[in-house]
């Protein structure tokens, strides 16, 4: 199903960002749960299916090589890194955490929308 791809890194996505948020937790105080509790449990399920989806459609459709799936999990960690950068810099620059936001919700939309057009599973009426 094309969709898991997106489903299954979601849920790794999820445990991964409480992990990370209680390490930060631990490291910085509870302050810098307040700015990074919602925004990065949401960037991360949004940056890893940036990587799931492609592994999905690799597995579902094998018209992929593999320079592609680990082209797009490079992509992923990138943009992860580059969202912990900007979220901990505390420059002007730190407002572009908003399109790299923006661009992953617009990717995942994109995911979504192919997956569901995609699918074998599809529920007629929808």
């Amino acid at each position: 199903e094309p969709y898991d791809g997106i489903e299954y890194s979601a849920a790794v996505a999820l445990g991964f960002a409480s992990l990370e948020n209680v390490a930060y937790l631990l490291s910085f105080g509870w302050e810098t749960i307040l700015l990074r509790g919602f925004f990065s449990v949401v960037a991360h399920v949004l940056f890893a299916a940036i990587w799931g989806y492609p592994l999905a459609m690799s597995k579902v459709h094998h018209e992929r090589t593999r320079w592609y799936v680990w082209f797009w999990l490079v992509a992923a960690m990138a943009a992860h890194g580059l969202f912990d950068f900007l979220l901990f810099s505390q420059h002007w620059y730190t407002l572009l955490i908003i399109p790299l936001f923006i661009g992953a919700v617009v990717i995942y939309i994109g995911y979504i929308r192919r997956a569901n057009r995609i699918s074998p599973c599809k529920i007629e009426g929808k």
